[in-house]
């Protein structure tokens, strides 16, 4: 993941999701700004119709303070997706 401010960097983010008619799973989370091993497995997981969001991205500037963006879980988050 990227910011697309060049004043800033992705540190960190989650991944929730879940499979049509089971439980919510997650967090899935990743120290960096790319996709973890676990996070990974859990995206090629998915099945047809099933739900995917990334949120609390952690946002890092460059005058050393961090902002938290899609905080929370689904209803927050930044990035919503059904995998068809």
């Amino acid at each position: 993941m990227k910011c697309l401010e060049k004043k800033c960097k992705v540190v960190s983010f989650d991944i929730y999701g879940t499979n049509p008619g089971k439980e919510y799973i997650g967090p899935y989370r990743s120290d960096a700004d790319t996709m973890n091993d676990a996070q990974k497995r859990y995206v090629r997981s998915l099945v047809h119709n099933s739900k995917l969001w990334i949120c609390n991205i952690v946002l890092r500037y460059k005058d050393g303070t961090e902002r938290v963006i899609g905080k929370g879980d689904t209803e927050y988050s930044i990035y919503f997706f059904t995998i068809k």
